[in-house]
């Protein structure tokens, strides 16, 4: 990642895409490995350039906010994860509409969020909608429809409905196995 991030700089310059694009994948590295520091460093850099590059309004602006808002979350700032969790699934809905997966996957990120911070109300309101666009758009056969099931399993777990729980986690370990197979 860091040769690649010399490499863009070097042909393309510090104010390119495909610089922020290197930016961004380090920061994804940094996150990964739990440097949330480093991953936000990164993530901030390569924001700035894609907001002058592209604009607030696409998709790979998007990304970088959804990313950040991850960040933030795991350093517990759960004010400055809300912001960019919520202008990154903003303009997923502005690009992809309010039923395309794109959208659905802000809708799960923005309800993980909510779970996090104990508003329960709207993160069940999220995941129940990010199921509702995954059955619709990707079908009851899709990997990500069964992502929607279990994190509805997660939720309800978390609050202590676990009949409610049960039936959302046997969906989706069915629907895998159907998908993936059982080894």
């Amino acid at each position: 990642y860091l040769e690649a991030l010399t490499l863009h700089k070097n042909i393309f310059g510090e104010h390119h895409p495909d610089y922020a694009m290197s930016l961004n994948n380090l920061g994804s590295y940094y996150s990964n490995i739990g440097n949330y520091t480093e991953a936000e460093k990164y993530y901030l850099e390569a924001i700035e350039i894609y907001k002058i590059a592209f604009g607030r309004t696409h998709i790979n602006y998007a990304t970088l906010l959804n990313n950040l808002g991850y960040i933030y979350s795991m350093k517990n700032d759960y004010i400055q994860a809300e912001k960019y969790y919520l202008e990154a699934s903003e303009i997923r809905k502005n690009i992809f509409g309010e039923h395309h997966p794109g959208y659905a996957m802000s809708l799960n990120n923005l309800g993980s969020h909510y779970f996090d911070i104990g508003n329960y109300t709207e993160a069940e309101k999220c995941y129940l909608k990010a199921l509702d666009i995954r059955k619709h758009t990707l079908g009851v056969n899709h990997p990500d429809y069964a992502i929607s099931l279990n994190n509805l399993g997660l939720h309800y777990s978390g609050i202590s409905d676990y009949s409610e729980a049960e039936k959302y986690y046997l969906e989706a370990l069915e629907l895998q196995k159907n998908i993936l197979g059982e080894s």
